[in-house]
């Protein structure tokens, strides 16, 4: 109990969550590392390009009912949500399901991922140096398909931990084809961000691009949408009642959006902030903490 209130009149602290893929990188990497194992078998990427094209197909066909412009305000709706990432995180699991099926991501040795990641994968502007400069433990919370390729892509940012799928391998040390997976869906997401809130007794920030991220950035205490006004997640969001404000730049401090999320939400109207770019996002470098007790 004593300790209890000690933390209390501290505040909690705050864990930044982000997504990695289009998030902390520069474009989607997972073409990148299908890319590489083909090369290590000497195989043709026809197999690839196909499951890609049979994907892109499935996608929009989910999207198909989302306007392709912002929707106006109205009253949020979990449940209509809650069924449209259902059907979202279906598609994506059959598309991993043929992946696995294919055999196309076997091949790759370890040392061959990590060099690969470093000569492949480019990051966002301004990313590195932001994340570099947080004043908060960063936790990688993302739907790629290996530790290896991201631990050796973020080599130049301190990071807490990675929560992500992996490849499986052989005794050889060579990966076989199969996934582990352990962060296919949107509700996967929001439930590490909770565990991350619940066992660190923390704050969570999570930044995030994509539709998978939703749930997660709806789950965090503070949810930043990272990119341009009007992508498929802006659009997703929208359209079931989630407000979205653009950051201001440099007029931003993380109590305020905390707050002003909290509130938010207390309304049954959430709110997640549009970063435009890396760089709205410097204010992570504050020390602050959450200036009340979990509820």
């Amino acid at each position: 109990m004593i300790a209890q209130a000690r933390r209390a009149a501290r505040g909690r602290p705050w864990v930044v969550c982000a997504d990695f893929d289009d998030t902390i990188s520069a474009g989607d990497t997972i073409s990148d590392l299908a890319t590489l194992a083909c090369m290590a078998r000497r195989a043709s990427l026809a197999v690839w390009t196909t499951l890609t094209q049979q994907y892109m197909d499935e996608y929009g066909l989910v999207m198909a009912g989302i306007p392709r412009t912002l929707s106006p305000p109205r009253p949020y709706d979990p449940v209509s949500l809650q069924h449209f990432l259902a059907n979202f995180a279906a598609v994506d699991k059959a598309s991993i399901d043929r992946v696995v099926a294919s055999s196309v991501l076997a091949g790759l040795s370890r040392p061959a991922i990590v060099a690969g990641a470093k000569a492949r994968v480019t990051l966002q502007p301004g990313a590195a140096a932001v994340l570099s400069a947080s004043a908060h433990p960063l936790v990688i919370v993302s739907s790629n398909w290996s530790v290896d390729w991201l631990t050796s892509a973020m080599d130049t940012i301190p990071f807490d931990g990675i929560v992500t799928n992996d490849l499986a391998f052989g005794p050889g040390g060579i990966s076989t084809g199969h996934l582990v997976l352990r962060m296919q869906s949107p509700n996967d997401k929001a439930a590490c961000v909770a565990r991350l809130q619940r066992e660190r007794e923390a704050a969570a920030i999570f930044i995030g691009d994509g539709v998978n991220d939703l749930l997660a950035l709806l789950q965090a205490d503070v949810g930043f949408l990272l990119g341009g006004p009007a992508t498929s997640a802006a659009r997703v969001a929208t359209h079931f009642g989630i407000r979205i404000e653009t950051l201001k730049y440099n007029e931003a401090t993380l109590e305020s959006l905390s707050a002003t999320a909290k509130a938010a939400k207390a309304t049954g109207s959430p709110l997640l902030f549009r970063a435009p770019h890396w760089n709205a996002l410097q204010f992570l470098s504050s020390k602050a903490s959450v200036g009340n007790s979990p509820t």
